[in-house]
């Protein structure tokens, strides 16, 4: 069990109390989420000009989130800041003293974080040759994605061969990317692992994470029915969020993976 936090905002000129504002809520969404992971932390922050930071340790969000680092990388948030990916590990596989298996996992374009198991990944790392970074489980999932060809990137290729390579996984899975080929997209797998958002209006920012009860208590009865549903993959894209909110740019389901065979 890992927890996520996350925000994608629309990218735009904001009042400093707003970009104050949009940093306490990420800070507290992470720090809700200790409760799922306390073993590492983690952020990751990207542009739409591809430009991204990140920070991870092996300490828990209460402890991490008062390190340089960390309020380094928020101040970083500007008028181009598109995503937020940040995470709170239970280590199963990897130890936390190695941040090559702490979250967000970078490999090639692909940044992630993933809550779950996955059980095959040494199978598959065998089968497809990659050079592995780390230990954790996780990594296959990003390696797989990042191994799509530079050819096959136009939308329709590119979900095809998305969901292709989610239907090799096994075991249980929620996780988020964006592809820094395409840096205003946050792609969102949810399996069976918790996953809610909701959109405030005012500060233009889609919040998602993996306690319910954070969005709950923090943002009102309005979160009640904002729970992705199992077994589907989505992506919001920051230039529909004025328009979309919290409804996904595009769906596609995902129940396959549990039939088919690497």
């Amino acid at each position: 069990m890992c927890g996520i936090a996350a925000i994608h905002l629309v990218p735009r000129k904001r009042t400093p109390a707003q970009w104050q504002r949009i940093q306490k809520l990420f800070t507290e969404n992470l720090l809700a989420n200790e409760e799922r992971g306390r073993e590492a932390s983690g952020i990751a922050l990207i542009s739409n000009n591809k430009f991204w930071l990140s920070y991870k340790g092996a300490a828990p969000a209460s402890l991490f989130i008062r390190t340089s680092e960390y309020k380094k990388i928020l101040n970083y948030l500007n008028e181009k800041t598109v995503c937020i990916l940040g995470h709170t590990r239970k280590a199963t596989k990897g130890e936390p003293r190695n941040d090559a298996n702490n979250h967000p996992i970078h490999t090639g374009d692909i940044i992630g974080v993933h809550n779950g198991i996955i059980k095959n990944d040494d199978e598959l790392f065998a089968k497809y040759q990659y050079s592995r970074i780390g230990e954790v489980d996780s990594e296959i999932i990003f390696q797989l994605i990042n191994a799509i060809d530079s050819e096959k990137l136009l939308f329709e290729t590119y979900i095809t061969e998305l969901k292709r390579r989610i239907t090799m996984l096994r075991g249980d899975f929620t996780f988020l990317f964006v592809d820094l080929r395409f840096p205003n997209r946050l792609f969102v797998i949810k399996k069976n692992k918790p996953m809610a958002l909701h959109w405030d209006q005012e500060l233009e920012v889609l919040f998602f994470s993996s306690r319910y009860l954070f969005l709950r208590k923090t943002f009102g009865s309005s979160v009640i029915h904002t729970t992705l549903p199992a077994y589907n993959g989505f992506y919001f894209d920051s230039h529909d969020l004025s328009i979309q909110n919290a409804t996904p740019t595009y769906t596609f389901h995902i129940k396959e993976i549990d039939t088919l065979k690497c």
